[in-house]
């Protein structure tokens, strides 16, 4: 973060296939998904894309721990992928659970912040992981949003192809 906020975040840059990354990742958190029964799926696929892949596998893991840490007993857990514009992917990470209060959703990504405790009976984290991915995301040049209601709560990423 400490570099981030100094622009020192230099991504090494090779062609990464992203749909294998996911699929990955989804594989080595299966086992914690399987103890919460809850289920991970991929949908969609997209570009080769040209990025680090070692920091986009550092938030992209990120953001599946937090959803497997929200998601209901029971639920899935999904990221879908997809292209935007021709140069453009989005990859949306969706979980159901309780739904993010409006007045935190531009404080998500800040560091040390952290969703009032009514959401989840679990207090695990220190308020980074977010604020690490966003860091990691623009450093590629991406964008990061998020979108809360009572049926899901949908983290967004925005990255170019190269």
């Amino acid at each position: 973060l400490a570099q981030s906020d100094n622009n020192l975040i230099k991504p090494a840059s090779n062609f990464i296939n992203l749909n294998q990354e996911i699929k990955e990742l989804l594989e080595f958190f299966e086992a914690l998904a399987s103890e919460k029964n809850i289920r991970l799926i991929q949908e969609g696929e997209v570009p080769w894309i040209y990025a680090d892949r070692d920091l986009l596998r550092r938030a992209i893991s990120n953001l599946i721990s937090n959803a497997i840490r929200y998601t209901p007993s029971g639920k899935e857990f999904r990221i879908v992928s997809s292209v935007k514009h021709d140069d453009i992917i989005q990859l949306d990470f969706i979980n159901p659970g309780q739904p993010i209060p409006t007045k935190h959703l531009t404080k998500v990504f800040d560091r040390f912040y952290r969703v009032d405790s009514s959401r989840s009976d679990n207090t695990e984290g220190t308020g980074l992981g977010l604020a690490i991915t966003k860091s990691i995301i623009e450093a590629h040049r991406g964008s990061i949003s998020i979108t809360s209601n009572h049926q899901h709560t949908t983290i967004s990423l925005c990255l170019p192809t190269t």
